[in-house]
């Protein structure tokens, strides 16, 4: 149905969203040239907490009402830092877990803690395999990538997947500044919409013209007996057929149809009643 209402998919998506007072959807990102030495990103998925004299731990959350990043750094088990971040709406949990690891990444470029060792904890899998990953293209992937391969040859750095609800203090302050905290602040800093979610809100956006079209439609006002509306319709588990298409329309081969294509000469059916024949007498009353 979308390709055939909008065939340049894209610029109606964009046009569609400028129209709405959204922000244009994500773009794929290249990272930057590096040597291939210095390419490799390693990410500890064992589950298992980075052992370094200061650990950041990095969460995000998504509620009905708000997105949210908290970023929490640890010393001697001692919370000495700090930052959240709230997200449009639209925006989802993966890239919460990326704007947090960018947090992680912009203060650590800022600390000087000497021969000071970091690890960064997190619960997203995906987003730190998304950092790892030299092919990325996800704007906020390789920003942190970029960031990390930038910092890996002052600053000993170590990425970690830690289980989600584990039972560590920074995690579950992370925890607390991303589901609470964030809903208190007022100010959208990432408003980047996910490709995604930019095609569910197009989808919705025809599916809304489709339906209005529909409905307003003078037409049709026999299917719109079985079918009231497109919602109803995409709800049904139901295939077009050469018999159903004939009974969901009224054209087929029914003696009312086939009089006024003057291929019958009577429109009447052969029950005593002798009602005209129509699809919906032959379904709800013929005897």
């Amino acid at each position: 149905m979308l390709a055939y209402l909008c065939p340049d998919y894209y610029r109606k998506l964009i046009k569609y969203l400028q129209n709405a007072s959204l922000k244009l959807p994500e773009t794929k990102t290249r990272p930057m040239a590096t040597h291939p030495k210095h390419n490799h990103i390693v990410i500890d998925t064992t589950g298992s907490l980075g052992k370094a004299d200061l650990q950041i731990f990095t969460d995000g959350s998504k509620t009905d009402h708000h997105v949210g990043a908290g970023m929490v750094v640890m010393k001697n088990y001692k919370e000495i830092h700090s930052e959240i971040r709230r997200l449009g709406l639209d925006c989802s949990v993966f890239q919460a877990e990326l704007i947090d690891i960018n947090l992680a990444v912009d203060w650590l470029s800022h600390q000087r803690y000497g021969n000071s060792s970091y690890a960064i904890d997190s619960e997203s899998k995906a987003a730190l395999l998304a950092i790892a990953n030299k092919r990325t293209n996800h704007p906020l992937a390789v920003d942190a990538r970029n960031k990390l391969i930038n910092l890996k040859s002052s600053t000993l750095i170590n990425l970690h997947w830690v289980k989600d609800h584990a039972g560590l203090q920074g995690n579950e302050r992370a925890d607390h500044h991303a589901k609470t905290d964030a809903s208190h602040i007022t100010t959208i800093d990432y408003k980047g919409i996910p490709l995604i979610r930019c095609k569910q809100l197009l989808t919705n956006h025809y599916r809304r013209i489709w339906n209005s079209t529909y409905i307003n439609s003078e037409q049709g006002l026999h299917t719109k007996t079985f079918i009231p509306n497109i919602p109803h319709r995409l709800s049904l588990s139901l295939g077009p057929s050469y018999i159903t298409t004939q009974f969901l329309t009224n054209h087929g081969h029914f003696r009312s149809y086939l009089y006024k294509m003057n291929k019958c000469p009577s429109p009447l059916c052969n029950c005593p009643e002798k009602p005209p024949q129509t699809a919906l007498h032959l379904i709800m009353e013929c005897s």
